[in-house]
Formats: structure tokens, C-alpha cells, sequence
């Protein structure tokens, strides 16, 4: 029998399975199939249900197997199914990632907020393509929105269900009824590590902190930052260091070993890690699929008495070809994410980040002691043996560790209305709140001031969480080159959470560790980061100047494109494309500038032109290469500089004071005359954090890393695009 014809745009169960893992993550397909498993939708940690369906066509039908469509949506919005070989029309669905959707060894798909499911009824499948056509209405589409199927996926479908029967041996309906009843009878045993007993089964979820292939078995280390008094005691071993007492939580103290071990223990110290024994298939899945600092959630582990020591250890034997090991990695969606794990990992950055305090604190009182014993031996040799009673005691007072510690505003006046040209009519760049009143840009940089209640003091604000409508055109950006707007940063654990700050994922150090565990340096997520400098549009007035950060999410409204998306979809299509950066991107970059060339006009050439004869930073129309120079993520112009004569030197983000007067600077001979029109703009003013030296000026309290903080004013682009 002739094999059915595929509509344009789809593509086999075959074909998703032999994608090569480069593309596994990063593409979004549609696909037809028959429902031979489902599983009801369930709660998960978060706020969502989660359910699952397998699905087979005709290029599989001689695997026992077919392929997994994991939902987590909302359980108003999930797919309804009414039993075995209900056929599926899905639209964009994401293949999942080697390290996220490996579900047992397989290739699976992973339902996102624009997947669209079209259900249609196996009583509603005509049993041959002679028979009159199913209505468009007895497919069920999920939303309900979407466009439905026409007959050339219906034919696909009738054709498909005849050649299932051909091949392997399918469920019966009773099994497929059992099953999906099976699957609401979800009995959780997750528990901490902290809290395992012997002869009991758990799931586990932590990180894996080493794997050794013992042959038979694969033996993994894993940790989820909790200390269970009954597990070995690894301990921090520093040269350095003489010794100590016992007893101490995070193993600085430990007795060090006599000979320099050369496979010293990575941490956590002390007793928060568990050697866990996986046989058959889960032992295959870990040697093949996991590396070091992985997550991985592992079922039915039981947990025993080790036969030497005494300490709790745990095994996982096989079930025939089930693998209860799921490698974990980040959602999409920030609320998808397994809630256990995201507390796992807040221990994870908790523990690390005391534990290299306390170390750097250690290390340098036993330097100090270490330097006074010196000083004392040439100064005062014959007390040396007197008083060593007395220095043994202070090192080990040294040793010991400490806990971590610890708007009103005036109103102004509204400047008079003018319609700018570029969106006069709302068909070339759009801007909200047009109805709200324009303000000139010395009125919106103006400091607000505050009087204290009760008292006639009053106090200057250092910003004010206000949002403006400004009237205004582009004369100069940052980056000086286009290629440059996008900027990368490595994708951490600690992203799901959301008190972390982007800086704290990006240190070399980390970098490195993730290249040594053999996962290169890690993935990069790429996102909008740029600044335009603006002036009031009214030449009849003395015009002042400000800075606006356009981010990630401002950047995807203006531009209507987003970095991260567009790059993986024009890698995907086009495979001369590097999905690296907008430098290696020639087809966004350029659509990058003709977007641009809308909102300022000859900009970037007079600007270009005006670099290249001063000889500063290359154009970005060079055709030569040419390295720009090393800048931070948001990295700006120090607008303060009064050489006029030079490109200003560049100011990262977080040295400039905004209050200084860093957002406003009178024209100076440094901007080239350009043609372009004004627009409306929303602008928004809001506070950050930056380092504080001085404790009397720290008004924002300590950061994560221990430092004083203080507030610093910000202002930024929203609620425009460019149609």
C-alpha cells in the first residue's frame, strides 16, 4: 500500500527521531498522528496541570512505540480526548532538547502557549477516503481559535488509521482505559534528602556532583544542599590549612589528609550528599545522557544501610525498559518550573555563596596568624615555645565559622501638544497613551522632591517609579555599532529564580567549571540591549538631551522581533546562518538596520562617517572585520565627558550615577546633523541598585554579594513600535 501523502509543513514521526541533536531545542514543527496513550492532565507544583499523549503514523507503525506530546497548560485550556486513535493535528510544537525533553532515551515534543491541538473523534475518522469527508466542525481545536484542518490532513489521517493496522500490535480500548485511570493515581514520594529513612522508596531531585561507571552499575553522587546526619562526611581539604576541630557543618575544620589528593572532593562539604547505584536501563540513561551538575529527578530510589560504614546509601535496579532518571532543565516559562527544584537550587546559591565568604575569611585570618608567627619567631625567639599554647588557641578561634548576617512628587506642567510626524497617523511608528499629556524632557529629569511628615524638611528622591509620554527625536545611540544591540549571556540554574540578578550567572569562574565538566561553555540566551540618546522634537524651544535603555522585552515591542526567536528559527531554515549573534547574523542585522532607518532617519551614516574620520570605533558598513572593543552587557557613553573632540570613552552601566546628570546633556559638536522625523514615546523612570562603597551612603541596604547598595535612577523606552 502506497504510503499516504504528507500536507506541506508537516513532517513524519520518522523524521522528528532522526533530527540531529544540534536542532533538538530549537525547532518548532507540525506534525499529524493517532493517539495511542494519553494521560490525564494532572496538578504540578506550579500552577498549571500537566498531561501527556503518545502519538503514531504510518512511519513508525512497526515500533512498539510511538512518539510523547508533554502539555502543561492551565486544565481549562487542555486538549479533550475521547479515547484510542482520536487523530491530532498539532501546529508548533517544540522538539525538546537533548538535556530537557529526553524522556526515557526518546526524542519528545513539548506543547507551548502557541501550540494549536486539533482532536478529531475516532468515531468521526471515515473508514475509507471514498466515504463521505468528516465536517469541519467535528474537529476540536485547542484554542479554539485556530484555523481547523482541511482535507488533505483529513486524508492523511484516514490513510494513516488503515496502515496502523498493518503493523505492530496496537492497545485495546480497555488498555487504553486502564492506563489513563492508572495515571490519575499519582502517589508522590518526593522527599529531601534530609529527611530519607532506610528500606524506604523516594524521588529524589538534585544535582549530580560525580558518576563513576563501575560496569555492572553506574554509580552517581548527588546532593540537593540538605544535611542528613546519617550520610558521609566529605570534607574541605586546603592546603594551607593545619587542622582544626570537628564537628563543623561546611567541613573547613576536617583533619587535612597527609598526601595531596589530586581528586579532592568538588563540594558540598559536610553530610548533604548521597552515592546513589542505578543498574539496567537507568544506568544506561545515565551514562549516556548525564554529566556532572546536572539535575536530574530520580523515582522509586530505595534508600539503605551501606554494607561498610553504615552510612545510607541508595539503589535503583531495573524494570525491564522503564527508566525512572529525567535529566531537568529550565521551562520557557518561568512558572513551569518544578517549584521543588527551584528551593533546591536557592540552597544551591545560599550554600555556595556563605561557604566562599567564610573561606576567603578563613583563609585570610590564618594568613594573618600564619604572618604574626613569623614575625614573633625573629622578634621574640625565646617566648616561641611559651606562648604556643596560646597561638594553637587563636588558630583555632580563627577557624571557626560565622553566620552569615544580614512618592510624592510636584506636579508639572504640561508642554504644549504637538503631533509628531512619525506617528501622526499611527500606520509608521505606534505609541500608547497618546491620549496623556507630552512633557519636555527637562521636566521628566528634573529630581522630585519629597517633604518629611511632620517637618518642614525635605529631602531629595533618588528616582520615582513614574511612567511619561515625551515628544522626542533620535540623535545618537549606544552601542556605536548596530551589531552590538544583541548581547548574550550564559543560561544559569539560578535564572528560575526570582531574586537573582543577571550578574550573578556570568562570572569566568563558572564558565570554566561548566567547560572542565566537558559541557562547553554553556548555552547563551540573547536579548535586546541598547540605548538611544533623544532631544525634545520643538525647534522653537531650547532643546535638552536624555538617555533611554531600551531592554530585552522595550526592544521586542519597538523592533517587533525577537533576538532570541528569530535566531534559532533562521538557523534552523537557512543552515549558512550562525544562531550565534547579530556579528554572525547577516540576515537580522540587517533587518535590524531597515528597521531602524525608520526612527532615525541618515543616523548611523552620518554617525559612521563622523567615527571613521576620527578614527575611533570601525563603522558597522566595514567590510573589513574588525573586533569591537570589550564592553559589559549595557554598557553605555560616559555623557559627562566635556572633550568635545573625542567620541566620549565608554561608562558601564553600573559606574554612571544617573543623578548626577548623567541623562541629560546639552548639544555639543559631537552629534552630526541628521535628517530623520520625531515620534511619541513612553518613558519610563525606575530605580536599581549599584554598588556602594561608603556604609553612610549605602540607602539599599547589602546585594547578594555582600556589598553596600545604593538607589541609582534609570530611564527607559516602552510602549513604542515601528509598524
Amino acid at each position: 500500500m502506497a504510503d499516504p501523502v504528507l500536507p506541506t509543513g508537516f513532517m513524519t514521526i520518522e523524521q522528528v527521531k532522526e533530527l540531529p541533536n544540534e536542532k533538538l531545542g530549537k525547532v518548532f514543527i507540525n506534525i499529524i498522528g493517532l493517539i495511542t496513550d494519553f494521560q490525564p492532565p494532572v496538578q504540578t507544583r506550579g500552577p498549571d496541570f500537566k498531561c501527556t499523549m503518545e502519538i503514531k503514523d504510518n512511519s513508525i507503525k512497526y515500533e512498539k512505540y510511538g512518539l510523547k506530546v508533554h502539555i502543561l497548560w492551565p486544565e481549562t485550556k487542555m486538549p479533550q480526548i475521547s479515547g484510542l486513535f482520536d487523530a491530532v493535528v498539532i501546529r508548533t510544537v517544540k522538539v525538546g532538547s537533548v538535556s530537557c525533553q529526553l524522556w526515557s532515551g526518546q526524542v519528545s515534543l513539548l506543547a507551548n502557549h502557541h501550540t494549536e491541538f486539533h482532536i478529531l473523534a475516532a468515531s468521526h475518522i471515515p473508514q475509507s477516503l471514498a466515504d463521505p469527508p468528516s465536517h469541519e466542525q467535528d474537529w476540536n481545536s485547542y484554542p479554539a481559535v485556530a484555523k481547523k484542518p482541511g482535507s488533505l490532513e483529513l486524508s492523511y489521517v484516514v490513510q494513516t488509521r488503515k496502515d496502523l493496522d498493518e503493523g505492530e500490535e496496537l492497545p485495546t480500548a480497555d488498555d487504553f482505559r486502564i492506563k489513563a485511570c492508572r495515571a490519575l493515581k499519582v502517589k508522590d514520594k518526593f522527599s529531601l534528602l534530609k529527611d530519607v529513612k532506610p528500606d524506604c522508596f523516594y524521588t529524589i531531585i538534585g544535582e549530580v556532583i560525580r558518576v563513576f561507571d563501575g560496569g555492572i552499575g553506574v554509580t552517581v553522587y548527588i546532593t540537593d544542599y540538605t544535611t542528613n546526619p546519617s550520610f558521609y562526611d566529605y570534607s574541605w581539604k586546603d592546603d594551607a590549612s593545619t587542622g582544626g576541630r570537628d564537628g563543623d557543618e561546611y567541613g573547613y575544620l576536617q583533619k587535612k589528609a597527609k598526601n595531596n589528593d589530586t581528586n579532592t572532593w568538588p563540594g558540598p562539604y559536610g553530610k548533604q550528599t548521597i552515592q546513589l547505584t542505578l543498574f539496567d536501563a537507568h544506568g544506561l540513561f545515565v551514562r549516556e545522557h548525564v554529566k556532572i551538575h546536572e539535575w536530574l529527578r530520580l523515582k522509586n530510589v530505595r534508600i539503605k544501610h551501606a554494607k561498610i560504614g553504615g552510612c545510607l546509601e541508595g539503589v535503583l535496579y531495573g524494570e525491564g525498559e522503564k527508566v525512572n532518571v529525567e535529566t531537568m532543565q529550565m521551562s520557557e516559562d518561568p512558572r513551569e518550573n518544578d517549584e521543588r527544584w527551584k528551593a533546591t537550587v536557592a540552597r544551591k546559591r545560599d550554600y555556595w555563596k556563605k561557604f566562599n565568604e567564610q573561606k576567603a575569611k578563613y583563609l585570610k585570618d590564618t594568613e594573618e596568624l600564619d604572618s604574626t608567627k613569623k614575625r614573633r619567631a625573629i622578634e621574640e625567639p625565646v617566648e616561641e615555645k611559651s606562648n604556643s599554647k596560646k597561638r594553637r588557641k587563636k588558630r583555632r578561634e580563627a577557624g571557626q565559622l560565622i553566620a552569615a548576617g544580614a512618592a510624592l512628587q510636584k506636579p508639572v506642567e504640561a508642554a504644549p501638544q504637538v503631533r509628531p510626524d512619525l506617528n501622526e497617523h499611527g500606520d509608521i511608528v505606534k505609541c500608547s497613551y497618546l491620549d496623556k499629556a507630552a512633557l519636555r524632557i527637562a521636566q521628566i529629569t528634573k529630581p522630585q522632591e519629597y517633604i518629611l511628615p511632620n517637618s518642614d524638611q525635605v529631602i531629595v528622591l533618588p528616582f520615582v517609579n513614574n511612567k511619561y509620554r515625551a515628544n522626542v527625536r533620535v540623535v545618537g545611540y549606544f552601542p556605536h555599532k548596530i551589531v552590538d544591540f544583541a548581547v548574550g549571556r550564559r543560561v544559569t540554574e539560578y535564572d528560575m529564580l526570582s531574586d537573582h540578578s543577571e550578574g550573578e550567572g556570568t562570572n569566568r569562574e563558572e564558565d570554566m567549571r561548566i567547560f572542565k565538566a566537558g559541557k562547553g561553555f554553556g548555552v547563551k540566551k540573547w536579548e535586546w540591549r541598547f540605548a538611544l540618546e533623544v532631544e525634545d522634537s520643538d525647534s522653537q524651544l531650547p532643546k535638552e538631551r536624555m538617555w533611554l535603555v531600551v531592554d530585552n522585552l522595550s526592544g521586542q515591542g519597538l523592533l517587533d522581533i525577537d533576538a532570541e526567536k528569530y535566531v534559532y528559527f533562521k538557523a534552523f531554515f537557512d543552515p549558512q546562518i550562525d544562531s550565534a549573534s547579530l556579528r554572525t547574523n547577516p540576515s537580522l542585522l540587517a533587518e535590524l538596520k531597515e528597521r531602524l532607518c525608520i526612527l532615525w532617519g541618515d543616523l548611523e551614516e552620518q554617525k559612521s562617517a563622523l567615527m571613521q574620520k576620527q578614527q575611533v570605533v570601525p563603522s558597522s558598513f566595514s567590510e573589513e572585520p574588525a573586533s569591537s572593543p570589550m564592553i559589559r552587557p549595557g554598557a553605555q557613553p560616559n555623557i559627562n565627558s566635556d572633550d568635545e573632540d573625542n567620541i566620549p570613552a565608554l561608562k558601564s552601566l553600573e559606574e554612571r550615577s544617573l543623578n548626577a546628570g548623567w541623562t541629560v546633556n546639552k548639544i555639543d559638536v559631537y552629534h552630526p546633523p541628521v535628517k530623520n522625523k520625531p515620534f511619541a514615546c513612553c518613558i519610563k523612570q525606575y530605580g536599581v541598585k549599584v554598588d556602594e562603597p561608603d556604609p553612610s551612603k549605602a540607602t539599599a541596604g547589602n546585594g547578594n554579594d555582600g556589598k553596600g547598595k545604593r538607589w541609582e535612577r534609570r530611564f527607559g523606552l516602552f510602549g513604542v513600535n515601528i509598524v
